[in-house]
């Protein structure tokens, strides 16, 4: 999909705010979106982005996308203490790239063992070059966003830009987000901000340039509340170091299964895989790539209940994940939790899985 210049269409006029970036002159008032990006336009246009670039993208987030409410999500995560929602309506919606199909048309056992049988050579291929077996993969695949199927609500740009624009308190407590900032220690919470904002920063940078490589949309494609990507739910700054091209298509888009493939098990080896023979040590491979000991046990749950699906011990008609009681790749697609995690009591339909809980 080309993007659109905003500034070539007078008629979108009404859409935007017209706001002055810092550094230019009162001559050359420009279209900018939401004025509280400007300081991280600014950032970005200095690290060596175009100006029209980032005006265009930054513009078609709409004139009210910020929020400190993705940085209030990962406070609530660090430190228990709840903040806002975020609020959907203040930006377009996501969109996935032009063209995508979900890789399965349901999520049933049977419709995996047709993408694994459609897929056999490409997954046979990666298991050879990275010691990742096809059932972790397609668990990665369902676990993330069922396989393809929730790719997340949020456009990932507007996370990680909203999370590199909070730097202090009282941009929270602006929006309503009082608690959060009333009730963490002071001098810790501005010490996690700066933290939070420049790692996000990281990421702005990394999806725009991915994005600007691939032709993808920045501006509309869709991601979970921390701006990962793609059927594995990538972070942007693992594509550069850890991104393949598994159709060989010359770019890396993680919305198709080879390249989503390839990349997972890229990382996963990276950072272990080859070497981790039981449970536990599988288990802390998967918490590098997402850091939540229930997600790596959820995650090898699936991939055992896909073994024994390959093996046809269950049937085609089943879910092809097991009910954990906890809230699912369609409310929160990076899984990562916001409340502790439920006793095994509490846990439905684990099977023989609950001896993988923490």
């Amino acid at each position: 999909m080309k993007i659109a210049r905003c500034l070539a269409t007078p008629v979108l006029l009404p859409a935007f705010i017209l706001c002055l970036l810092p550094g230019t002159a009162a001559g050359d008032v420009q279209l900018c979106g939401d004025p509280a990006f400007a300081p991280l336009m600014e950032r970005l246009v200095a690290d060596g982005f175009s100006r029209a670039y980032i005006e265009d993208i930054f513009a078609r987030l709409g004139p009210r996308a910020y929020t400190p409410a993705y940085t209030g999500l990962k406070l609530q995560e660090l430190f228990g203490i709840a903040g806002i929602g975020v609020n959907r309506n203040d930006a377009p919606k996501p969109e996935p790239p032009d063209g995508f199909e979900p890789p399965l048309p349901e999520v049933t056992v049977g419709d995996c063992l047709e993408f694994v049988k459609q897929q056999d050579a490409m997954l046979q291929a990666v298991e050879k070059k990275y010691g990742v077996g096809r059932s972790v993969l397609l668990s990665l695949m369902l676990v993330e966003t069922a396989m393809g199927r929730d790719l997340g609500r949020d456009i990932a740009l507007r996370a990680t830009a909203c999370m590199a624009q909070t730097t202090d308190a009282a941009q929270l407590a602006a929006a309503g987000n009082t608690r959060q900032a009333r009730r963490i220690n002071t001098a810790r919470l501005a010490d996690t901000l700066r933290l939070r904002s420049e790692r996000a920063y990281g990421e702005v940078v990394a999806l725009l340039r991915w994005c600007a490589a691939t032709g993808l949309d920045a501006a509309r494609i869709p991601g979970s509340i921390y701006g990962a990507v793609g059927l594995c739910q990538f972070m942007p700054s693992n594509i550069e170091p850890y991104g393949v091209d598994g159709d060989g298509d010359g770019k890396i888009n993680l919305y198709t299964p080879a390249d989503a493939a390839h990349s997972a098990a890229r990382y996963l080896e990276a950072h272990g895989w080859r070497g981790a023979a039981t449970d536990e040590q599988r288990r802390k491979v998967l918490t590098a790539y997402n850091d939540d000991g229930f997600y790596a046990s959820f995650v090898l749950g699936s991939a055992k209940r896909m073994e024994q699906a390959l093996a046809g011990k269950i049937s085609p008609k089943s879910a092809a994940l097991p009910g954990f009681g906890v809230p699912s790749a369609r409310l929160n697609p990076s899984l990562r939790r916001l409340r502790p995690v439920p006793a095994r009591a509490a846990v439905r339909s684990l099977g023989d899985y609950k001896s993988l809980l923490p």
